[in-house]
């Protein structure tokens, strides 16, 4: 920065200044933030992909036993308990897709809950359907 015989910086030079603190400000506001949000509890902690793997399509009906599956999740990732529900996606018409509806629930139904919806693809012979799985976790 170049200063006049006063040792005054000029405008631009001020401006520059304050535009370089205010980028670094940003960025470091912006970053806490980031490390505020990783704490949220998060049903995550269970693997939903794999439990939904035990779910299949037969003759226009949900089927699966996800109990297993459920269990040894929630013994690995030391939660006091959940419970996974799965209903057919509504048509246009608002009618259920599919017949029926599983409900799986392990461990001890208290402590924090969580709950997380998710929308899952299930293949059939006729293409593939839609399913609602909802997950609620206590910790």
């Amino acid at each position: 920065m170049r200063m006049n015989r006063k040792g005054d910086i000029g405008f631009m030079e001020a401006m520059a200044g304050a535009m370089a603190v205010t980028i670094i400000l940003a960025a470091f506001i912006g970053a806490v933030a980031l490390k505020v949000c990783e704490t949220e509890i998060d049903p995550g902690d269970l693997d939903v992909d794999a439990i939904v793997n035990c779910i299949f399509v037969s003759e226009d009906m949900i089927l699966g036993d996800m109990q297993n599956e459920l269990e040894r999740q929630i013994i690995k990732s030391q939660i006091n308990g959940a419970s996974i529900k799965c209903t057919s996606v509504p048509d246009k018409h608002g009618d259920p897709t599919l017949k029926g509806e599983l409900f799986f629930k392990s461990g001890t139904l208290n402590g924090q809950l969580s709950t997380e919806r998710k929308l899952f693809s299930i293949d059939t012979d006729k293409g593939y359907v839609l399913i609602n799985v909802e997950v609620k976790v206590w910790k």
